[in-house]
């Protein structure tokens, strides 16, 4: 039994190590000024409801993140939820211009993205 708990105690230290570089989540973050947005900023709370509202929600999850020092909305549809994402939006839900080039450096930051919401 002892064996049993040292072997337990080993895999929990050496699979709670943070070296990864994969994205966090975090329903209370704060972003665009506000704790949890996807509570509290109006134009992503009715995107959400929108879309839960269809016959075929889309939304997968929608993940925070920074660059150049301004934040904003990824989301990820069902479809392409192990690709890169294919709609940005800005604090005050302004769809943002997707090129391949963006896409590429989005995700390979993928590590600063902070996961929001997921309709799973």
């Amino acid at each position: 039994m002892r064996i049993l708990y040292v072997l337990l105690m080993f895999f929990c230290l050496v699979s709670c190590g943070d070296d990864t570089k994969e994205p966090k989540n975090d329903l209370y973050c704060e972003a665009c000024g506000v704790i949890a947005p996807q509570n509290n900023l109006k134009w992503l709370v009715e995107k959400i409801s929108d879309d839960k509202a269809t016959d075929k929600p889309q939304i997968a999850s929608i993940w925070v993140f920074k660059h150049d020092g301004n934040e904003f909305f990824l989301f990820q549809s069902w479809s392409s939820s192990t690709i890169p994402p294919h709609e940005i939006y800005d604090c005050r839900g302004n769809a943002m211009a997707v090129t391949e080039k963006i896409r590429s450096e989005y995700y390979n930051e993928r590590d600063k993205w902070v996961c929001i919401y997921t309709a799973f």
